[in-house]
């Protein structure tokens, strides 16, 4: 899932004044509809009693992908409800309850120690993943802090 990051400058329509903002607004997915949306609320949390806001002017920053784990801790943290964290990020109800137990904690402790064990007696890496009930983004991040060690 790619998030872009985009530098918005808008110009906020008052009754008797006008003002210039600058914002930087991250976005879900390249469309440009969805930009000038969330650029729109933005303007309008920062700015009470707007008559209008024009955007003028946007320029794409950057974009990072970032796993729908990621995604998922960040929406439990902003304390969204499970409904409306499943509808966004379109999960299926498994993989919800596989993310909802690992962040959690209600899955077993997974060391290196136990990989290479594992690793040991030929288990592949998809079986240890379902045993330990991990996500697969943290369980591959996990397995790449500890390459050195491997070798």
């Amino acid at each position: 899932m790619k998030i872009y990051s985009y530098y918005v400058e808008a110009i906020a329509i008052q009754e008797n004044q006008n003002q210039k903002l600058d914002l930087v607004v991250k976005v879900e997915g390249a469309d440009k509809n969805k930009l000038f949306d969330v650029a729109k609320k933005q303007a309008a949390k920062m700015l009470q009693h707007t008559q209008r806001i024009t955007i003028c002017w946007f320029e794409q920053i950057n974009h990072q992908t970032v796993s729908k784990y990621d995604r998922y801790c960040e929406y439990r943290q902003s304390g969204l409800s499970k409904n409306q964290i499943r509808s966004r990020l379109k999960l299926s109800f498994k993989k919800f309850k596989e993310f909802e137990k690992y962040y959690d904690g209600k899955t077993k402790r997974f060391t290196f120690g136990k990989y290479k064990e594992l690793r040991n007696r030929n288990l592949p890496n998809e079986v240890i993943r379902k045993r330990y009930e991990i996500p697969t983004c943290v369980f591959y991040r996990f397995i790449r802090s500890h390459e050195r060690k491997l070798a």
